[in-house]
């Protein structure tokens, strides 16, 4: 299958049949910002034309034309095109199941010419008619950012926070994750953290990035996204995923992924033959 630009304005979403578990994305001239959202995968973003900004741990950093930008899964960020202009990307989603022991990339922003190459490469692969060679370069990305970037350990929360407050807050974060269909109270969560509900919401927020109200919805989003991928029609993924009716689901789902669910789920089953 041949290389996919868009038109402008538009991001395109799409999974190659060679890495099934993997999430294409491309946009050209796109100027509409994503907001404070986390992924379960690594996310990789090449800024192919244009440029902006992603703010991460804390800090935001300039995305050039022509850099490499690398996302944690469960990192929280945001990202946007230069105020006035429009940022042409392509990004890709890899599964944390392909990268053994997990590793930490310190540098969000890369420079790097060899691994941009063989970012491009791969994304190439990904959506030739080549398994062999789309499976080959897959192995030798990974690889190499392992080598060139990785460290042995991964902090999805700040570093700089007290251990006590990480594992409290990571006990919460854990009963979302299992109970994220249940209207949870703030009361509730902070009993489960074993803190005071304002101390806890404050911490939640800090080592997150972002409140606990909104860290359930991303990840309702993204159960959403596997019941789609899937091919559960939109109304009955809503009612599963806790969203009170297919409405609000596709007003967060837009406003997270910048595409509706049915347009998302089209793009998934776009694969080659």
């Amino acid at each position: 299958m041949a290389d996919r630009t868009p038109p402008p304005g538009v991001i395109e979403v799409w999974r190659s049949a060679w890495a099934p578990t993997a999430e294409l994305r491309a946009g050209t001239a796109v100027s509409a910002p994503y907001p404070r959202h986390w992924h379960e995968e690594y996310q990789f973003c090449s800024i192919e034309d244009g440029g902006g900004s992603v703010d991460c741990r804390g800090r935001r950093r300039q995305t050039p034309s022509r850099s490499l930008f690398v996302i944690h899964p469960g990192e929280a960020h945001s990202n946007e095109a230069t105020p006035g202009e429009t940022c042409s990307f392509r990004s890709l989603y890899l599964a944390p199941e392909l990268f053994p022991g997990t590793p930490y990339f310190p540098e969000i922003v890369l420079d790097d010419e060899r691994t941009i190459r063989d970012y491009r490469r791969l994304w190439t692969a990904l959506t030739s008619p080549s398994r062999l060679e789309a499976e080959g370069r897959l192995a030798e990305f990974v690889e190499c950012m392992r080598a060139r970037h990785g460290e042995s350990k991964i902090a999805l929360l700040s570093p700089d926070n007290p251990d006590v407050d990480r594992r409290q807050v990571g006990r919460a974060r854990e009963l979302i994750d299992a109970r994220y269909v249940e209207n949870l109270s703030l009361a509730e969560l902070a009993d489960e953290a074993g803190m005071q509900p304002f101390r806890f919401h404050r911490a939640f927020r800090r080592l997150v990035g972002m409140p606990p109200h909104a860290y359930q919805t991303q990840v309702r989003v993204s159960r959403a996204k596997r019941l789609l991928r899937a091919g559960v029609p939109v109304a009955t993924v809503a009612a599963e995923t806790g969203f009170a009716d297919q409405s609000h689901l596709s007003r967060h789902f837009r406003r997270l992924v910048l595409l509706t669910p049915g347009r998302y789920a089209r793009g998934c089953k776009n694969v080659q033959d």
